[in-house]
């Protein structure tokens, strides 16, 4: 028997930005962390749960950004995945304050099922309530698997646009006959800002920050939009994401607080025709961090890191 499973996604792309486009690495020219904590179906039993950490930078002897990010992911109590990537990317300028990047990902994955957490036909009896020793016969219980990562951005000082392919190489060659784990993915992102009023009058400023960010995947494919707004060192807003083709809707609701260095943002995902009882099903946390920089990159200023 052959299975798959699909990549670990956040509603929160709007913060995580290096995992929804790895391109981004940089961006701030400072170096950068984040972590982010996300938890579904908490009230089922074992559920469903994604610790992310990641970190970026500009080098200058490189004239390149790099980074990295962590993912460790747990499904049901069953399935676990842990995948580590590093991140290379290349900056061009396009025009006064239009840039083009690419950046290469690349890592491993590593996938393991915890058997003792399953339930088979022959460990049920009729008679008891308690589960029997079953005689199935386990193999490759933890595998270890390459992945790569292209992605591509576009942006200035007011809007980005980008596109990225996650583990494409399961594309190529006989990963599927080996029973690669996890199925290709491409992400398509983009984003603006604009704001209510001038600068001169800075006590009224709103910066509205919309985007879209769309998911396609042989397994589970969805489009997601949303608008935050920031004023002083508050931003709020939320989204609306639509799966594609099964017809489940949910929204999104986001509050975040930053100071100049760090920023601190939650959510929570509010499921409209869930099955589940509890709609509120979804919550995600995350904080990053900006450290001093060693060394900036002479160009024009363009998109900060963003809705940072």
């Amino acid at each position: 028997m052959v299975s798959y499973a699909q990549t670990p996604d956040f509603s929160q792309s709007h913060t995580n930005y290096i995992y929804t486009n790895p391109a981004f690495a940089g961006i701030t020219n400072c170096p950068h962390a984040y972590t982010s904590y996300r938890t579904r179906y908490a009230s089922i039993d074992g559920g469903y749960a994604s610790n992310f950490i990641s970190f970026d930078m500009y080098v200058s002897q490189l004239k390149s950004d790099i980074g990295f990010y962590f993912i460790h992911d747990i499904q049901n109590s069953i399935y676990y995945s842990t995948l580590f990537q590093g991140i290379y990317a290349k900056e061009f300028q396009i025009r006064k304050k239009l840039f083009f990047k690419t950046a290469l990902s690349f890592g491993v994955v590593q996938t393991k099922i915890q058997t003792k957490n399953l339930v088979f036909s022959d460990m049920l009896n009729p008679f008891s309530e308690d589960l029997e020793q079953t005689n199935e016969v386990f193999f490759d219980e933890k595998s270890l698997f390459g992945t790569v990562e292209p992605a591509f951005l576009l942006y200035s000082d007011n809007f980005f646009a980008g596109v990225t392919a996650k583990h494409i190489q399961s594309v190529f060659g006989e990963n599927h006959s080996k029973n690669y784990p996890l199925e290709p993915v491409i992400l398509l992102y983009a984003g603006t800002e604009f704001s209510t009023t001038k600068a001169f009058t800075k006590r009224y400023l709103i910066v509205m920050y919309p985007y879209v960010h769309v998911t396609i995947s042989p397994l589970v494919s969805y489009t997601q939009i949303g608008m935050i707004a920031q004023k002083g060192r508050i931003q709020f807003g939320g989204g609306y994401r639509q799966n594609l083709p099964v017809d489940a809707e949910s929204f999104e609701v986001f509050v975040g607080f930053f100071e100049k260095k760090f920023k601190f943002a939650y959510n929570c995902d509010v499921s409209i025709n869930s099955y589940i009882k509890n709609n509120f099903n979804s919550h995600e946390v995350s904080l990053s961090y900006n450290f001093d920089c060693i060394t900036k990159r002479k160009k024009y200023e363009a998109v900060k890191a963003p809705l940072f």
